[in-house]
């Protein structure tokens, strides 16, 4: 990869610059390039992308205007979705490729340096952290797993099961008061068969694979608008690992949709952003 920098004196930051981080990767003890495949040096002298050796790891960056993201300018550029759009995409691009290339620690969209020298004592300070997250993720990569489940159809499942319909529906009064009933209770219970269906998800993914966290819920559109988001997972595989991942999510949609109501939905590859330790109390940036 040509047009690189590597080592901290090289060259100076001009004051109206900064260094954008995009992230971290190991540093070998051999002076030459990180070696990845064609389209991905390609991809990273074509967006100006550079890096940085010290201290054990690899930091990868491209110089910036300071004034894009500080300042007036740097406030309006940040509220306007036609500037952040192509930049984020542009970051996640990058940030992609360079993890399937090697152990990677994704920076953050915005994370800024002021200097060489500054860049460098942050990856001196960070390397312990850094080189035990390399350890652990090693050539594996994140995979998403998000279970939704339509409360209604588990009451329908529920009802069924119990006699309460018949050809699908209630039989007099009092079943169909049932039947409320039991759509009141998986809509709103911790115990309904969807959490119950999800825990036995979990369980069984966490017996599979070592590295399996829990994301936060956030609402998000589904194929139906009675299903809603009951489960949201993140997990650390291999590319090996990751095929028996998909038959997993295979057959238990294969079982599930029709027994519980729930089904998977599975996304990935993406840079292991939820498994990423913090390198620091604050922010990764600085106005210096």
């Amino acid at each position: 990869m040509s047009n690189t920098k590597t080592t901290i004196d090289t060259y100076k930051v001009e004051p109206d610059q900064a260094l954008y981080l995009l992230g971290f990767s190991p540093s070998s003890e051999s002076k030459s390039e990180p070696k990845m495949d064609y389209a991905t040096t390609a991809m990273l002298q074509h967006l100006g992308v550079e890096y940085l050796k010290v201290a054990g790891v690899v930091a990868w960056y491209k110089k910036i205007d300071r004034c894009d993201f500080e300042g007036a300018q740097g406030e309006k550029n940040l509220s306007d979705i036609q500037w952040l759009t192509p930049r984020v995409i542009a970051h996640e691009r990058v940030v992609s490729g360079l993890s399937q290339q090697f152990p990677f620690y994704p920076s953050r969209f915005g994370t800024l340096f002021s200097s060489n020298a500054s860049l460098g004592a942050f990856a001196a300070s960070t390397q312990v952290t850094l080189l035990a997250f390399f350890t652990i993720i090693g050539e594996k990569l994140e995979w998403g797993l998000k279970f939704y489940g339509d409360p209604f159809r588990a009451a329908e499942i529920l009802a069924q099961r119990d006699g309460i319909l018949h050809q699908g529906k209630p039989q007099g009064g009092a079943n169909y008061l049932k039947l409320r009933q039991l759509q009141r209770e998986q809509n709103t219970s911790k115990q309904s068969v969807l959490v119950q269906s999800y825990e036995r998800a979990l369980c069984s993914l966490q017996s599979r694979y070592q590295y399996v966290v829990p994301r936060p819920i956030i609402a998000a559109k589904t194929e139906s608008k009675r299903e809603e988001i009951v489960g949201n997972l993140a997990i650390l595989v291999s590319l090996q690992e990751s095929q028996k991942l998909i038959q997993w999510a295979n057959d238990w949609n294969q079982t599930q949709i029709s027994e519980s109501a729930t089904r998977v939905e599975i996304t990935g590859p993406w840079p292991a952003y939820s498994f990423c330790p913090s390198l620091s109390p604050v922010q990764m940036s600085e106005a210096a």
